[in-house]
């Protein structure tokens, strides 16, 4: 008995350190480095929501073998992350912020995901990112898609902050085009 109370407490502590799955994970993309202040006009405002399209919340998934599906969602929503990011980048470039403006713009995160499987030896990643922007003033409507989407496969199952880093590189390059677009721009700037 003395020896059975010891073995069941080590194990017991080992399976209380054994690795935790994440519930969520922590995107954070950037804004470009350089912004240059593109609008001068004193009232040139803008109002900004985001929604999510996706049919699902998921951010990574992990379909492996038989095993159950892991689904990770991220905090805060995508929608806002993107809206928010977005925001701050034409605030920079002259822009004000105001819930009644003229230019109304709207973020639709149609996919944000990464699938990692193991078909066969391999695990295999899919990331995906398209999202598009929906810019409105007056009686003019611009809706532009940005997608962008990348695979790699690996012998070691990928850890969770390389697939971040997939998604969060894919975010800053589309944020980048989004607040260079032109088509954008002229919009916001009539």
């Amino acid at each position: 008995m003395k020896r059975i109370l010891p073995g069941l407490l080590f194990v017991l502590f080992l399976s209380s350190c054994a690795a935790e799955i994440p519930r969520h994970t922590d995107l954070h993309p950037a804004l470009p480095d350089r912004i240059e202040q593109q609008y001068a006009q004193e009232d040139s405002g803008f109002a900004i929501t985001g929604k999510d399209a996706r049919p699902y919340a998921d951010t990574v998934t992990f379909t492996i073998g038989s095993d159950p599906v892991i689904r990770l969602t991220n905090r805060p929503a995508p929608e806002t992350l993107v809206a928010d990011l977005l925001s701050l980048g034409w605030q920079k470039q002259g822009l004000i912020v105001y819930p009644t403006a003229p230019t109304h713009l709207t973020v639709i995160i149609d996919e944000l995901l990464v699938e990692v499987t193991k078909p066969k030896a391999l695990y295999k990643t899919v990331t995906t990112s398209k999202i598009r922007l929906m810019a409105q003033k007056n009686a003019t409507t611009l809706t532009r898609t940005f997608t962008r989407e990348s695979s790699g496969e690996t012998l070691r199952r990928p850890e969770l902050p390389v697939l971040e880093k997939g998604l969060n590189d894919q975010l800053t390059d589309i944020i980048a085009q989004i607040l260079g677009d032109r088509e954008i721009s002229a919009v916001i700037g009539k």
